[in-house]
C-alpha cells in the first residue's frame, strides 16, 4: 500500500510556499490580472524556493530529490496563490524535467546546471502539431537537416 503521508522535507517545502503564497502571491494578484503583468520579483522569489533544483540531480548542481508527488504538492501550494504566476514560476520545469529523464548526457551537462542557479533560467518549451488533437507520443513533424538548415515538415 501507498503511503501518501508527507516527509519532514515535504512538509517543509509546502510550508514554504504557502507562506510565499499567502504573503506575496495573493498581495498582487489581483493587480497583475488587471494590469496583465506579473510582477518579475515575485515570479523570482517563487523560483528562489528552489523546488526545481531539489530534482535535478547532484551531479549537474542540484539535490537529486526528484519525486513527482513533491511537485505535484508544490504546484498546488504555488497555484492556490495565483495559477498564472506560479505557472510563470514553474515553466522551466517544461525544459528540466524531460531533460533529466530523457536528455542525453550532452544535453544534461550542457542545460541542467542553468536551472540550479538563484536566478530563473529564461527557458520553455512549446509542442505543437499540423492537428489540433495529437499524441505527443506520436508526433509527426519532422526537422531534417540540410547543411546549416533544417527543413520541417509538419
Amino acid at each position: 500500500m501507498l503511503d501518501f503521508r508527507l516527509d519532514e522535507e515535504q512538509q517543509m517545502l509546502v510550508s514554504a510556499i504557502s507562506r510565499f503564497a499567502s504573503e506575496k502571491v495573493r498581495k498582487v494578484y489581483r493587480d497583475a490580472e488587471e494590469d496583465g503583468v506579473i510582477p518579475a520579483e515575485v515570479v523570482q522569489a517563487g523560483w528562489e524556493i528552489g523546488v526545481l533544483p531539489t530534482a535535478i540531480p547532484e551531479a549537474y548542481g542540484g539535490f537529486g530529490e526528484y519525486s513527482a508527488v513533491t511537485g505535484v504538492l508544490a504546484a498546488e501550494e504555488f497555484a492556490w496563490g495565483d495559477l498564472a504566476i506560479s505557472l510563470n514560476i514553474m515553466v522551466p520545469n517544461l525544459v528540466a524535467i524531460p531533460l533529466m529523464l530523457a536528455g542525453t548526457d550532452e544535453q544534461k551537462e550542457t542545460y541542467l546546471p542553468g536551472f540550479c542557479d538563484e536566478r530563473l533560467p529564461k527557458m520553455t518549451a512549446a509542442l505543437t502539431e499540423p492537428k489540433i488533437q495529437f499524441d505527443p507520443h506520436h508526433l509527426e513533424t519532422t526537422a531534417v537537416s540540410d547543411g546549416d538548415d533544417y527543413i520541417l515538415n509538419g
